[in-house]
């Protein structure tokens, strides 16, 4: 499978009742690698509920994407490498997202994908 910025991906939704407490069960991705929610102090969903933001490992490396909840497509939002994998956070809005790679500090346009570093570190830590 190819991966690359804006590539979009097929929905990987499946969901299930759970028996014991009988409540709907979503699971948004089932690609076999580490998939998961930015930060737990950072929401995942964008603020209107429709897109959830999260951090894979498809590629071998971590990078952002975002899939339409529950059962739309995903799109891979990054590419490259030495994004952090839990640095990513959503503006208040929900239009940008925030994220540090290699020490510097990037706001990404969701619309666009446009990327922009918003400040560099003075010293570099070989991230």
């Amino acid at each position: 499978m190819q991966f690359g910025k804006g590539q979009t991906l097929p929905s990987e939704h499946r969901q299930w009742i759970d028996d014991q407490i009988g409540t709907t069960i979503h699971q948004l991705t089932n690609y076999s690698c580490i998939n998961h929610h930015l930060y737990f102090l950072n929401r995942s969903f964008t603020p209107d509920g429709k897109e959830v933001v999260f951090t894979s490992y498809r590629d071998g490396q971590p990078n952002l994407y975002e899939l339409g909840f529950p059962n739309r497509p995903l799109r891979q939002l990054t590419e490259g490498e030495g994004l952090h994998p839990f640095s990513a956070c959503l503006s208040p809005a929900g239009k940008q997202i925030y994220f540090t790679r290699q020490g510097s500090v990037w706001c990404l346009d969701r619309d666009s994908l446009e990327e922009v570093c918003l400040a560099r570190a003075a010293v570099a830590y070989g991230w």
